[in-house]
């Protein structure tokens, strides 16, 4: 059929389908670790790499495969010991 666009389901989960909890477990850091490296590459400003979604009050924030790419790389490359320094009072909310 000439000219037909066939609409495929898409399921938000399935794309955002990791916790920050799960990232962690991959990198082997804790929870407050990974987000340190997370504040070093600014993953909630990527739309490919972390969303957000409601479900009545429920706010599910949630990250992908490209983010945990990003992390793994991202710690191979910088301490752990220079990235906490740099991003610990962020990650503890004491901006």
């Amino acid at each position: 059929m000439e000219g037909t666009v066939i609409k495929q389901e898409y399921d938000w989960f399935d794309k955002y389908n990791l916790s920050v909890s799960n990232i962690a477990k991959h990198l082997g850091l804790s929870v407050p670790k990974t987000r340190a490296y997370m504040f070093e590459i600014d993953v909630w400003s990527d739309p490919e790499m972390y969303g957000e979604k409601r479900i009545n009050s429920i706010c599910f924030k949630r990250y992908t495969k490209k983010a945990l790419d990003a992390l793994k790389k991202i710690t191979a490359q910088m301490t752990i010991e220079k990235v906490w320094e740099k991003h610990k009072n962020a990650v503890m909310g004491k901006r």
